[in-house]
């Protein structure tokens, strides 16, 4: 009932007798209400009067204040929302004026209150941390009296929290203080280090898992300024090491003794028995976690810290691309089944991990990376080929991989050895092509059978490429596997085109444009159930324009086919498909008909004068130099220059 006397419409005046409600009786219908109504119009930050606060935030400041020191818990949970709100959307004098006591209730409330009004708390202290800044003299006020307590009581809490989201929010606020109050919150970082290794044996799924890897790469912070290059070489050097360290006791046994690295590591790494897959498991678990913590640290934009050695750095993911499942099946006497069988279970994670932690470096090391790609890519196109022609492809493993090379592309271009699209792209064609029928006629175009005979050359095509590769039947088996593949694989060849596209050998053009065709004609009702998804069909009318665009020398644009299939899309029933097309038309149109000045426009003659119909009338009209428009005619060019 009370929430039905509660419309939208009502003034923040209003609003407040709802508020007074929760101290009775609590509503959370009402509290979601009041509180969407408040965000959605921003009523704190517009209540102002003369450039001055309302009389009606004081009162709302009093009740939240009221709420919070009630003995309920749900109230004092509703006050915490409502101050959340008041503090993200409070003009900046009233700000000023309550920030103080607003902190000092918040660190009240996080050693005393339940673990939902916790969780409150520290998102509103984070957003009370970050406003803060933008006020110089409450900046030098809190850092001087207040984060220090903050970051011992935060870590007091950190040692006995035991729900993962409590603890995901304490690391999450550590980390919002290290990097707005970095002089201020230095102490106590041993023990927030310890914490956050802690967290690295969780599993990726657990919610501190993120948090910790994240506090742990902010620790760089917590030295002088001057020594922070030092300590961001050693903290990447440390990550590092116990990379390596993990691969050692991990891999032991499979590949050679000349590949072991001698590392300086982060954590203690004990010997893995032979029969233990809960300490494989626990390795693992720790690689994803230095794997993410050394991308965090390289993402961050310190002034002046030494680059990552990206020769470590590639040497480390060498070892993991390199590996496969036949090598582990293959591998000596030394290594037991028990132990085989987990590094088997292990490794796609393994190989996810170091193909993320290399998209993610592509872009924060641009350039010493590029040096040492090319190592890097011939393995990843071998793992390509070995999945493909594995009877146990793993799906994330592959789609990690082509997201991989397509980061690469778009990043590099040229600049980087192209030699291993030629191993690629055949692969990748294999995994989109679907089996097509015989014969395609397009109706009602006059290139309908040409674009047939086409589409018929490009299923042989396909038919020889899947003989060649007759594994590949196992990825087409599955519908959404095959769409999460297909996807993935358009995906990297709208990128190969348009960066390198006139770069690519005929045969291989030729044979991915004739794949674009297929797909881009496949609709509901064909042999593979995938064809006819929106976002793949999209994908690969995107993919048929980005290689009209990029024409190779050796190999004719489809342009007449492609104008077909354009139009068809137009009336696609799924309105993505149906845009793709229009704006794909809409870029061919304008290839077959450019817009360029007109050297000479003659205006036409009147129909009485027919002796004159042919001559020459002047210059010509404004309405025929506005119809081609952005340009100017030749005409107004040469008047401009006769004027001058």
């Amino acid at each position: 009932p009370i929430c039905a006397r509660a419309p939208m419409a009502l003034d923040l005046s209003s609003l407040l007798s709802f508020a007074a409600f929760f101290e009775e009786e609590f509503h959370s219908a009402t509290l979601e209400q009041v509180c969407s109504d408040i965000a959605a119009r921003t009523l704190f930050a517009a209540a102002t009067d003369n450039g001055k606060p309302h009389p009606s935030l004081a009162k709302w400041n009093k009740k939240i204040q009221n709420l919070l020191s009630s003995k309920k818990m749900l109230v004092r949970w509703a006050g915490a929302r409502l101050l959340d709100l008041m503090v993200a959307q409070a003009p900046a004098e009233m700000f000023q004026e309550h920030c103080l006591a607003w902190s000092t209730t918040l660190q009240r409330l996080l050693t005393r209150d339940s673990t939902c009004t916790v969780q409150v708390c520290l998102v509103t202290l984070q957003a009370l941390l970050v406003r803060s800044r933008q006020h110089p003299e409450l900046q030098r006020e809190l850092g001087s009296h207040h984060v220090g307590p903050l970051v011992k009581a935060l870590v007091a809490l950190l040692d006995s929290a035991a729900d993962a989201k409590v603890k995901a929010g304490l690391l999450q606020t550590l980390c919002c203080c290290f990097i707005q109050y970095t002089a201020a919150s230095r102490g106590g970082s041993d023990k927030i280090r310890a914490a956050c290794l802690q967290c690295a044996d969780a599993e990726s799924s657990n919610p501190a898992w993120e948090a910790a890897h994240r506090c742990l790469a902010t620790l760089v912070l917590a030295v002088p300024v001057k020594q922070l290059a030092d300590s961001w070489r050693d903290t990447a050097a440390r990550f590092l090491g116990s990379l390596n360290a993990i691969l050692n006791e991990l891999i032991s046994g499979i590949e050679s003794e000349g590949r072991r690295e001698a590392v300086l590591c982060e954590v203690d790494i004990e010997p893995v028995a032979d029969a233990d897959p809960v300490r494989t498991a626990q390795l693992l678990n720790r690689f994803c976690f230095f794997s993410a913590a050394l991308l965090d640290l390289v993402s961050q934009e310190f002034p002046g810290v030494a680059r990552v050695a990206m020769a470590g750095v590639v040497r480390m993911l060498l070892r993991v691309l390199d590996m496969s499942l036949d090598a582990v099946a293959l591998s000596g006497a030394a290594v037991t089944a028990s132990r085989k069988l987990s590094l088997i279970v292990a490794l796609p994670r393994l190989q996810c991990s170091a193909l993320q932690l290399l998209q993610g470096l592509v872009v924060p090391c641009k350039l010493p990376l590029l040096v040492s790609l090319s190592p890097l890519l011939r393995s990843i196109a071998r793992m390509v080929h070995q999945q493909v022609s594995s009877e146990h492809c793993d799906r994330n493993v592959l789609c990690a991989a082509l997201h991989a090379i397509r980061t690469c592309l778009q990043q590099y271009g040229a600049a980087m050895d192209c030699g291993f699209l030629g191993e690629v792209l055949p692969l990748v064609v294999g995994l989109v092509a679907p089996p097509a029928p015989a014969a395609l006629q397009i109706k009602g175009h006059k290139d309908g059978g040409a674009v047939a005979a086409t589409v018929a050359a490009t299923a042989a095509s396909s038919g020889k490429r899947r003989a060649a590769t007759a594994s590949i039947d196992s990825h087409h088996s599955d519908a959404t596997h095959s769409a999460v593949v297909a996807q993935a694989s358009l995906e990297l060849i709208q990128t190969a085109l348009e960066r390198v596209g006139g770069e690519l050998e005929g045969e291989q053009r030729r044979a991915v444009d004739n794949m674009l065709l297929t797909q881009a004609s496949a609709r509901a009702g064909d042999d593979a159930a995938y064809c006819h998804d929106y976002r793949t069909r999209t994908l690969a009318l995107q993919c048929l324009l980005a290689s009209i665009l990029n024409p190779c020398p050796s190999v004719t644009p489809p342009l007449s086919a492609a104008l077909v299939l354009f139009t068809q899309a137009c009336r696609d029933s799924s309105p993505l498909v149906a845009a793709a097309g229009h704006s794909a038309l809409q870029v061919c149109n304008l290839l077959l008909h450019p817009r360029f000045p007109a050297i000479r426009t003659p205006t036409p003659a009147p129909a009485s004068d027919s002796a004159n119909s042919g001559r020459w009338h002047g210059p010509p009209s404004a309405g025929v130099q506005r119809a081609f428009a952005p340009s100017q005619t030749l005409w107004t060019v040469q008047q401009q220059q006769q004027q001058q």
